[in-house]
């Protein structure tokens, strides 16, 4: 009981006006050091109350059906609304100026391309980054990189060019069980989100992309593997390789990284199927999957659809559940690792001030600089056909 009359009582004097507050604060920078502490006691109060008032979504997001992007689709549900503002109350302050941009450039496609949004840890854009530089350097950068982030190496991905033919062959091998945190699944396929912050019911909240963002999380992502993987393919050393990664990696991305993914509507169910959690294709059977769900949208075929989905979930058409939980998952292709394909990857990450940005990008020229010189020199590097030796001798002889 006197925790709470003490509470109440310290929110009390928070009330008084701006003025007596400032009016006090400096009066008492004059007086003991015995009353201090409760001017301490009312500001720490007053922060938690403004950190912890109620946010509303930037008032950038526009709620009209005629011209709504599938974020701000999500949004027009206003349990969908409330939900968002009540559980990223201080995010949504913190992080506005992020996501009126991310919510710009979803506007900014929305008539070419369909979105999607995956969350993960921050350190993994060093793998990308390392990824990036080398595709640079063996491709004469004839196809713009600025809005593109490479998922895997670009000389990898699935050998099924569509997601009829993955799904076709995933059935036959593992006899219809369907879980893309086994190794088959999680090196073809990312698990996405259709709209920002979407996926965040109670019984789905681990799958919003908001939430990975937050809390930088990834879900089973082996960047180890991935990383020498990548080394192997191009001969170059793992033990150096790993050595340099950890030396970037050291304490330097304690955020998490959020990938906007646009695809052009054309081609959107090649790429990519709507799923479960889990990964399992609407329309196929598993296990795991209630039989009242599979039965429910055997009824309705179009729902496999993913663009028949998408454009009811834009036009405000299913229910507020369905467009919480709906997620999808894109295939790795090599089309999907190639920035001539109109596909544009958007990378947001807070870790860095510009001057650690430039830096880190220092970091990771030198570190792809000394790990092809050395395989070259010890005859080891692989070398794409698109690489001409007078572009490698260039690349080597530069300064880094």
């Amino acid at each position: 009981m006197y925790k709470y009359s003490l509470i109440l009582a310290i929110s009390a004097l928070c009330a008084f006006s701006q003025n007596t507050y400032c009016h006090v604060v400096k009066s008492v920078a004059q007086t003991s050091r015995a009353v201090r502490p409760i001017i301490n006691h009312i500001r720490v109060i007053r922060e938690f109350k403004q950190r912890h008032a109620k946010k509303r979504i930037p008032s950038c997001i526009s709620l009209q059906a005629a011209s709504r992007t599938q974020t701000e689709a999500y949004l027009a549900k206003p349990e969908l609304k409330q939900k968002v503002e009540s559980c990223w109350r201080y995010e949504l302050q913190k992080h506005e100026t992020l996501i009126a941009d991310i919510l710009a450039r979803e506007k900014e496609y929305a008539s070419t391309h369909y979105v999607f949004y995956h969350g993960q840890r921050g350190n993994l854009r060093i793998l990308q980054d390392i990824i990036k530089e080398l595709f640079m350097l063996f491709n004469l950068p004839e196809h713009a990189c600025d809005n593109f982030v490479f998922l895997r190496d670009w000389t990898q991905g699935s050998t099924a060019h569509d997601v009829t033919t993955f799904m076709d062959a995933a059935d036959a091998m593992h006899m219809g069980y369907w879980n893309n945190y086994t190794a088959d699944f999680m090196n073809y396929l990312l698990s996405v989100n259709v709209s920002l912050f979407g996926n965040l019911s109670e019984r789905y909240c681990n799958e919003c992309t908001f939430s990975f963002f937050i809390t930088n999380f990834s879900c089973y992502i082996s960047d180890s593997q991935i990383l020498t993987d990548l080394i192997n393919a191009f001969g170059l050393s793992v033990m150096h390789g790993i050595k340099f990664y950890n030396r970037i990696n050291d304490h330097r991305f304690d955020q998490g990284q959020l990938l906007q993914i646009f695809i052009p509507k054309p081609s959107i169910n090649c790429y990519v199927y709507r799923s479960f959690a889990g990964g399992v294709p609407f329309g196929r059977v598993d296990r795991y999957i209630p039989e009242t769900y599979e039965f429910k949208y055997q009824r309705d075929p179009s729902a496999c659809i993913l663009s028949t989905a998408l454009e009811q979930y834009i036009n405000g058409s299913l229910d507020a559940h369905v467009m919480d939980t709906m997620q999808a998952r894109i295939l790795i292709t090599p089309a999907i690792l190639d920035p001539a394909n109109d596909i544009h990857i958007h990378r947001y990450q807070l870790s860095l001030t510009p001057e650690e940005e430039a830096e880190y990008e220092e970091e990771i020229k030198r570190l792809v600089h000394a790990l092809v010189t050395e395989a070259y020199a010890a005859g080891t590097l692989k070398v794409p056909a698109k690489c001409t030796a007078e572009r490698l001798l260039q690349y080597m002889q530069r300064t880094p």
